[in-house]
């Protein structure tokens, strides 16, 4: 008998006891756990076994300290004293990153500007996140979309670096629609 052969056999009959008997039901989801355990990646394999090393107390679970930044939800709510205090941070801040998200909406639709995500790099300090909620944003005419409209052009201005993905001015024109800043305060 080849291999192969016997490779098939032993498999049947290791199995078939268990599918002769009618009794014995293999639900779906009993099958799709099968299937699924049976092509893991290597990735979820890896994720695996550190998962077991931190089950049996041989390592820590990675958790991001608290103490390296703070943040803060810029919005219509946000009051004018943390505005004021994070133009100020932003007069004293030369490094900042950059991110944007969209929010999906349904097709046709397109997706809508939604977050602008600045971090305050600072050396020797913890860093300071802004997330500025887009779609939250107070009335143009109030004192504090003034203040945001004050904060962004602080950190647009022209002796700041600013790190993002792409051409800044790129990625923030979808943004120019709610007033805060044009093409022209960023530098």
């Amino acid at each position: 008998m080849s291999k192969s052969t016997y490779s098939t056999n032993k498999n049947y009959n290791r199995y078939s006891s268990r599918y002769s008997n009618q009794s014995y039901y293999v639900s779906p989801l009993e099958k799709l756990d099968r299937l699924t355990n049976k092509y893991q990646s290597k990735k979820v394999l890896e994720n695996k076994k550190y998962e077991e090393l931190v089950q049996e107390g041989k390592c820590d679970i990675f958790q991001i300290s608290t103490s390296n930044y703070r943040y803060y939800h810029i919005h219509r709510e946000t009051s004018i004293d943390v505005l004021n205090n994070l133009i100020e941070y932003a007069m004293n801040t030369t490094h900042y990153t950059l991110d944007t998200e969209c929010q999906l909406q349904d097709p046709p639709k397109p997706s809508t500007a939604a977050l602008i995500q600045i971090e305050f790099v600072y050396k020797n300090h913890p860093s300071i996140l802004i997330l500025i909620e887009t779609m939250h944003l107070p009335v143009e005419q109030s004192r504090t979309f003034d203040k945001i409209k004050t904060l962004c052009r602080t950190i647009f201005s022209d002796n700041h670096i600013i790190y993002s993905w792409g051409d800044i001015k790129d990625e923030l024109s979808k943004f120019y629609q709610y007033n805060l800043f044009d093409r022209n305060d960023i530098h």
